[in-house]
């Protein structure tokens, strides 16, 4: 995998602890399937599972939409989560970066050329508060927001679900959809930069 645009490694947080590995990796191949399909233009080499507990890993043409892909493996797993790291380069520079974010506790560590450190810092803390969202979640809000994935209104979530769209919307404001929508716009567009960011060193 060396020498390509964008490369993505992922490990389940709790995977070493968690009985029923069966199951677990069942999850797993069935969220790969999912991320794949949804993006299937973005991928140089489509995502599969790694050695190591719940490891995923895959390359993508561009960084553009690195984090949807991580916010919609966690989505398949809740309330299990996966820790990632995206970088421009290798998949050992992958590996390291991952053992970094690991060490940090971040969901999601970046290592990529055309960001500065300060630049990949606000990223990681960006993608830090909208993982405590996500762990924040009760069973109604997760499905409630993967309803919304999948519908164009909130009308066509609760028929979906089979609730009123007005318990629809309380679930949503209460697992901060808008918010994490909002970060994930922001985040996608400095993925999507296509010359170098340098946001200096401040005042």
């Amino acid at each position: 995998m060396a020498g390509v645009s964008t490369v993505l490694v992922a490990e389940l947080a709790e995977a070493r602890t968690r009985p029923r590995r069966d199951r677990l990796a069942s999850q797993v191949e069935e969220a790969l399937v999912q991320v794949h399909e949804r993006w299937p233009e973005e991928w140089i080499a489509r995502p599969v599972t790694r050695p190591g507990p719940g490891g995923v890993c895959g390359v993508l043409r561009r960084p553009l939409h690195a984090f949807d892909v991580c916010v919609a493996l966690n989505e398949a797993v809740w309330p299990r989560r996966f820790q990632a790291a995206v970088v421009t380069g290798s998949l050992s520079r992958a590996v390291g970066t991952l053992a970094r974010g690991r060490r940090d506790g971040l969901p999601c560590a970046f290592d990529l050329a055309h960001l500065d450190r300060r630049g990949q810092d606000l990223l990681e803390a960006m993608a830090r508060l909208h993982g405590a969202v996500l762990r924040s979640w009760k069973p109604s809000r997760f499905r409630a927001v993967t309803a919304m994935r999948r519908a164009a209104t909130q009308r066509e979530a609760a028929a979906a679900l089979g609730v009123t769209q007005q318990s629809i919307s309380e679930a949503l404001r209460a697992a901060q959809f808008a918010e994490m929508a909002s970060a994930e716009a922001a985040l996608r567009g400095f993925l999507a930069s296509p010359s170098p960011v340098h946001l200096g060193s401040g005042s």
